[in-house]
């Protein structure tokens, strides 16, 4: 019982960091979560890449009987692009595929998506460490 608490502190802790993340970016939505992450959908598959799968993270909830406000992520990429920055930096597909949320915040529709946090092409101290 000891380490469920344990876990339960931990993962709570981890969601207010999260929500204090500075490489978050988010971009407020007039439209619905689902039909916010339905446009960006299409102009995902309107600019040539693919998406991977699309989760509702509320539907997942409901299936433990719990609640959560509306959240759909998109898993997405161009497979061609993410293996040639994986060729050049294997640690590249840490960051791939790459993922939007959009997710209903107290005041309105969100969609976010994290900063990369290093960039893809190698460093020549990346290249000695391979």
């Amino acid at each position: 019982m000891k380490r469920v608490i344990l876990a339960f502190v931990v993962f709570v802790l981890n969601c207010s960091l999260v929500s204090a993340d500075p490489g978050l970016i988010k971009v407020k939505s007039p439209h619905s979560v689902s039909h916010t992450l339905d446009r960006f959908e299409e102009a995902v598959l309107s600019n040539g890449m693919r998406v991977f799968v699309r989760v509702n993270h509320t539907k997942g909830a409901e299936k433990v009987n719990l609640s959560l406000r509306p959240a759909e992520l998109l898993i997405f990429g161009n497979p061609k692009v993410g293996t040639l920055l994986m060729q050049s930096n294997q640690s590249a597909g840490l960051d791939l595929p790459l993922k939007a949320l959009a997710w209903k915040a107290k005041d309105g529709t969100v969609r976010g998506y994290r900063k990369n946090k290093r960039p893809f092409y190698p460093s020549p101290a990346a290249a000695d460490q391979e």
